[in-house]
């Protein structure tokens, strides 16, 4: 009886143990991305308070979204896992690298001169290609860095205006910092959302006007222009405030 009471109670041990391992281990996956094996962002904002006072950049790659519609969905992760290297080149190792959506990753950096060093991964990744099939990729980067605070609340505005300073950081490949720039971004971001939306409302309500305007050479010759306008607030918006940053809706 004693006999079999021990043998029950290693095997109840050895179940409990098997049940904590598989536990940490769905854990530690749920925090990490499949494709890339980064950490994800549920990851992030499990501690956030652990990286208060740390540089938080995001590194857009500007022609990712571009170029995976044509080669597919394992160049992306091709790319991310080829950008890693140089990533770890910023902090000596002791960055942390996460995986985000889109065209973006996240690194969080310690240490002074963060703009300088971000420049230099700026540029070593602008002067190379990523290669996929034989085939070299210009992908094009850009990069913008800001201070975090540790505060879960501050997270989610901060990332967005660091992606929309990334995204402008592209056109001339220098790292922009949003620490001098935060009112700017603030009010560039909530902008385009008051205008979407004001956009959406008038789409909704029909105040999308269309005119046929003439345009005819002397001798009678040419043809019919289509005008879009928008009626707003009293007046008429012109398709350069609305179109062309909102051609999707």
């Amino acid at each position: 009886m004693l006999i079999s009471f021990s043998v029950c109670l290693l095997y109840m041990v050895r179940i409990y143990h098997r049940s904590e391992w598989l536990n940490r281990r769905w854990h530690l996956q749920a925090l990490t991305d499949p494709l890339t094996l980064l950490p994800n962002f549920r990851a992030l904002e499990q501690a956030p308070e652990q990286e208060a006072g740390k540089s938080f950049c995001c590194l857009r790659i500007d022609n990712l979204e571009f170029m995976s519609r044509h080669y597919g969905l394992m160049m992306r992760v091709h790319c991310i896992r080829s950008i890693c290297p140089y990533a770890a080149a910023v902090d000596a190792g002791k960055r942390k690298v996460v995986s985000i959506a889109g065209s973006e990753l996240l690194l969080v950096l310690s240490g002074p001169e963060t703009e300088g060093r971000l420049q230099h991964m700026v540029n070593i990744l602008n002067s190379r290609q990523i290669h996929w099939n034989n085939t070299g990729l210009d992908m094009g980067y850009g990069a913008a860095w800001g201070r975090f605070d540790g505060n879960q609340e501050t997270l989610q505005p901060l990332l967005g205006q660091l992606s929309w300073l990334a995204e402008q950081s592209c056109a001339h490949h220098h790292v922009l910092a949003l620490d001098s720039r935060e009112e700017m971004v603030s009010g560039q971001t909530t902008k385009q959302v008051l205008l979407l939306n004001t956009i959406r409302t008038a789409l909704e309500q029909g105040d999308l006007l269309l005119y046929a305007q003439p345009i005819r050479n002397k001798e009678g010759e040419g043809y019919d222009e289509i005008l879009a306008r928008l009626k707003y607030d009293g007046g008429i918006m012109t398709p350069d405030k609305f179109s062309a940053p909102y051609c999707s809706v």
